[in-house]
């Protein structure tokens, strides 16, 4: 091979570039903080790093769903136990109601403090979670649910349940229609439901009953007749047939067929009627309606007074199921929210991991590389003074 003194000259130049590279590369390395700033610090290193940074971001976008999905449901909990609170005022309404000795003035206060819970209850029932998007809608959940007109709500959602993906393969139900929540709960005792008719002349009042004999009922609708003051005849409306006839009754009895039995408060007269009929789905706002139409009724006297007790007595229970309900969506919500809190945790211990995990491939050990920058340092002033010394000689010189 042949040596001229150019490539002598070059080869000692290239020596000096190189050294000269390997020092800038540590003081970048130094200056950044970072071991790998380009696949070719470390091209495995960089592989995984990359992979790493996309499941941290991945992390990161479930930690915001998880975010938002506690923020709707922290307002559904709180709105539903605002709720829980106007319930609990209109009962306090319909029971002092209920004393026979208050006057139509009376009354009609007591109906207006439940207009006041009724408007309260339809304004929680439409409230939204902050950015417009209302909780009890279903999936048409940019409008406003429901809309009240005088004492009638009605219901303009539908009937989804929204869910949010939090995490792999999780998701957490944020939202349920508001015909799931308030438009269907159960008539009288969630079995069967009584009445007594408004025409009614004695100071009969019949109770909400209850069922003695699951295996004995029939589902059909009935009638309990007065034919004289103490003898009742009942008939089923369903199939027409006459279940019995000309039984005794005593104020304040209890009367029992078919599986079912319920007491009627004071005497019915003669040709007062009672309803039995199984329970239907109502909701919430209707019984609170009726409570108003019942207290705002103008009819006086003992017959009138035995008609709004019973009617009264239904709107109870009524209300009793309505909170039950609105009680069972907000355990609901906080079972959702403890869930929520949990996968929270695994995510935070999981971006914690993934960020240590890019750090100890990416971030720099500054003592190392400090005393590398060192010794690539000395290994360029000794090449400098290598060819300072041999620089301004040729071949010859050497011959």
């Amino acid at each position: 091979m042949r040596i001229s003194t150019a490539t002598f000259h070059e080869r000692a130049s290239a020596g000096i570039t190189a050294r000269e590279a390997d020092v800038y590369a540590s003081q970048a390395k130094i200056a950044s903080g970072r071991a790998v700033s380009r696949a070719a610090d470390d091209p495995v290193g960089a592989s995984l790093a990359v992979r790493t940074r996309a499941d941290l971001a991945r992390t990161g976008r479930w930690q915001e769903a998880q975010d938002a999905a506690k923020t709707s449901l922290t307002i559904t909990e709180s709105t539903l136990g605002s709720m829980v609170d106007a319930i609990a005022s209109a009962r306090d309404s319909v029971v002092a109601a209920g004393n026979a000795a208050l006057n139509a003035a009376d009354r009609r206060t007591l109906a207006q403090a439940l207009r006041g819970d009724l408007a309260q209850l339809v304004g929680l029932a439409n409230a939204t979670d902050g950015d417009g998007t209302y909780l009890f809608a279903g999936f048409d959940n940019r409008e406003a649910p429901f809309v009240q007109a005088g004492t009638a709500v009605s219901y303009g959602g539908d009937a989804g349940a929204r869910a949010n993906e939090v995490g792999p393969g999780a998701q957490v139900t944020v939202a349920r229609g508001g015909d799931d929540v308030f438009m269907r709960i159960p008539s009288g005792n969630g079995v069967f439901a009584t009445a007594g008719l408004a025409a009614n002349t004695g100071t009969g009042a019949i109770g909400t009953g209850r069922v003695t004999a699951a295996a004995s009922l029939t589902g059909h609708a009935y009638e309990v007749r007065f034919t004289a003051a103490g003898l009742y005849d009942v008939l089923d409306t369903t199939s027409g047939a006459t279940v019995s006839a000309g039984n005794a009754f005593a104020a304040g009895g209890t009367i029992a067929f078919d599986g079912l039995s319920f007491e009627i408060a004071g005497m019915p007269a003669a040709g007062d009627r009672f309803t039995v009929s199984p329970s239907t789905a109502s909701s919430l706002f209707d019984r609170v309606s009726r409570a108003i139409a019942v207290l705002e009724d103008p009819a006086t006297g003992a017959a009138a007074n035995a008609w709004r007790t019973g009617e009264l007595g239904g709107v109870l229970q009524g209300l009793d199921g309505a909170l039950d309900r609105l009680l069972e969506v907000r355990g609901e919500a906080g079972d959702a929210l403890s869930r929520l809190d949990k996968l929270s945790a695994l995510a935070e211990d999981r971006e914690i991991a993934q960020e240590t995990q890019v750090a100890a491939i990416e971030d720099l050990d500054y003592a190392k590389e400090a005393t590398k920058l060192a010794s690539r340092t000395m290994a360029l002033e000794a090449a400098l003074a290598a060819y300072s010394q041999t620089g301004k000689r040729s071949l010859f010189d050497y011959l």
